[in-house]
């Protein structure tokens, strides 16, 4: 199965350099992918693709994904969603975008079920971002 892009929920998140920053970000060595939580606070650089946005482009600290709720729209430590709006608006923007992949018969997703109910690869999230086509079959 193909999974696709929607082009201009894509231009929703962020600036096109913005988004370059994030794919740049999963595609380096400096995170290792973790799933079902923003990060494992015994991995010091795990994360998940949301929280490598959130650290890259909204400047919050690693640790700060410890007092984030494993769906990342809700701080645990700081109270409502709006608090992470504030702190962390282009994960925000990331997180609420339901629909910024489709498979071929139509059906949306979006980046947190790419990291942790499809498994795709950090690399995949990132040509995902890009714009690029994935083809399930090459999901591990």
């Amino acid at each position: 199965m193909i999974f696709k892009p929607n082009e201009d929920t894509l231009k929703n998140i962020g600036t096109t350099e913005q988004r370059q920053v994030w794919a740049k970000a999963l595609r380096s060595d400096n995170y290792e992918q973790h799933r079902s939580a923003m990060c494992d606070p015994t991995k010091k650089g795990s994360a998940c693709c949301l929280h490598v946005a959130a650290i890259e482009l909204d400047g919050i600290e690693w640790e700060d994904g410890f007092t984030m709720s494993p769906r990342g729209d809700l701080p645990l430590a700081h109270g409502t969603p709006d608090d992470l709006s504030v702190s962390a608006p282009f994960a925000m923007a990331a997180v609420v975008k339901d629909d910024c992949m489709h498979d071929e018969n139509g059906i949306p997703y979006s980046f947190m079920e790419m990291n942790d109910g499809f498994l795709f690869t950090f690399d995949q999230i990132a040509d995902i971002i890009e714009g690029k086509e994935v083809n399930c079959r090459n999901i591990k």
